[in-house]
Parts: C-alpha cells; structure tokens; sequence
C-alpha cells in the first residue's frame, strides 16, 4: 500500500530471513529512485457527488471512441478508466463525464509525482466516447 508519502510493506508472520537484512535489500533498491521533492500538502478533496455513468454498458459497447487531448475532455464522457498510483483509487470511471476538477486534480497528483495506469494522458490525451453528433 502507498499514499504520497508513504509505503507500506507487509512482512510475512513467520520471517525465514534475517529482518536486517531483507530491509537492507529493500534499502539498496529504493535508493536507486530519485527523491522528489515531497508536498506539504495535496488539497485532493473532491468537492462534486458521486457521479453517475453518463451512458449505459450497452451504449458503451455500441459507441465509436476517439482520442482528445485531456484540456479539451472536459464535458465528453471518458470511455477507459484513469487510476493514478499512489494511491491507486481511480479518478473516472469509463461512462463517467469529465469535469474540470477530474483534470484538477490529475494535474495535482502528477506534480505530486504520481504515475498513471496505461496511457499517458498528459502527453496522448484521454479515449473519450464519441458524441453522435460527431459520428
């Protein structure tokens, strides 16, 4: 598990290995990453409700997708899932329509140097559902 700031590791009950010198593997692997400069805090409140999907499973199959940049998504539905890591939750949904404050706060979390499941949507843009009248 992992937030921010932190990592979480889970150790076994019954440890077959001396618990020094596990962390120090541990250690020898992690100094390898650089440190970014850490936060003192990512204001991450979301301030909508939960949101709804937008289209049904059925539409969502039946409808073409295209590929916008992620400025330009706000108000079109997104049609794959966006999780970063930390923390791991995902931000959309696919069938959930994108706000101002989904792209808010991804921009928040990548400062904060959070990496991105599958494409990089600052660089390629996000996979939206094409709207019918764009068809």
């Amino acid at each position: 598990m992992a937030d921010q700031f932190n990592i979480l590791f889970v150790m076994p009950l019954i440890i077959t290995e001396d618990l020094y010198s596990i962390t120090e593997k541990i250690k020898q692997v992690l100094i390898k990453f650089p440190i970014n400069k850490r936060l003192d805090k990512i204001d991450t409140e979301f301030k909508t409700k939960v949101s709804n999907l937008e289209l049904s499973y059925r539409r969502m199959e039946e409808t073409k997708k295209e590929t916008v940049a992620l400025q330009k998504s706000i108000g079109k539905i997104i049609s794959e899932e966006i999780i970063p890591y930390p923390p791991g939750i995902p931000i959309l949904l696919s069938g959930e329509k994108i706000e101002d404050e989904h792209i808010k706060l991804l921009v928040v979390l990548k400062r904060a140097g959070a990496h991105f499941q599958g494409n990089d949507v600052f660089e390629n843009g996000v996979k939206v559902f094409k709207s019918r009248n764009d068809s």
